[in-house]
């Protein structure tokens, strides 16, 4: 999207001359932040953790896209069996 913007920005100055680049770097600008911001939230993810008992259960309240992260719970009895190397946790 910032592309976008640069190349908006080269048309307009174009167009109007540099007498107007204070407005047209104010709307490229305005171009790339809300682009930014879309981007962010398009990626981003909310995840709610559940601590029951022996379990971990994770859910997603609001899963990113173009992930292929899935919910799922975790029975704490099994990380006792894990082997762990530098600190990780090894199934």
């Amino acid at each position: 999207m910032s592309t976008i913007s640069w190349q908006l920005l080269g048309i307009l100055l174009a167009h109007n001359g540099i007498r107007n680049n204070l407005l047209i770097y104010i709307l490229a600008f305005t171009i790339s932040m809300l682009s930014a911001i879309i981007l962010f939230r398009l990626f981003s993810g909310t995840l709610l953790l559940e601590l029951r008992n022996e379990t971990i259960k994770m859910d997603w309240i609001k899963k990113p896209i173009y992930s292929s992260i899935k919910s799922q719970t975790i029975n704490l009895n099994d990380v006792n069996h894990w082997i762990h190397q530098e600190g990780k946790g090894i199934d």
